[in-house]
């Protein structure tokens, strides 16, 4: 028998994004913070105790990045954690974008490994 096989493998490389470079993404006239972004998906940070995202409806956003570039991008909650939500894209984030954010995150802290946060 070989290696156990993962029945949700991730088809896209994850952008991990240090407290002071994140993105910010817009929804419904609500900004949050990216926590990890992809080309098919966005996971960013919610206040459990006064946002809400509704999970059962196409949401339209915008990522604005750290140099003011924006993208729009179309998806559906796949996934509402404590403080965070994860949205899965049918119009994500362009593969040039993905790269000039590599970029940046390797020049600014010469890693993608995502740094150690205090608490």
């Amino acid at each position: 028998m070989g290696a156990k096989e993962d029945k949700s493998p991730r088809n896209y490389f994850r952008l991990e994004y240090p407290n002071e470079v994140r993105p910010r993404i817009f929804i419904d006239k609500n900004s949050y913070p990216v926590i990890n972004l992809c080309e098919g998906g966005v996971k960013f940070a919610i206040d459990p105790r006064k946002d809400d995202v509704e999970a059962e409806r196409v949401h339209e956003a915008v990522i604005v990045f750290h140099n003011s570039d924006q993208t729009e991008v179309i998806g559906k909650v796949i996934r509402s954690e404590k403080d965070s939500v994860v949205l899965k894209l049918s119009e994500g984030v362009p593969l040039q974008q993905i790269m000039a954010e590599q970029r940046f995150l390797l020049n600014k802290y010469g890693t993608l490994r995502r740094p150690l946060e205090e608490k």
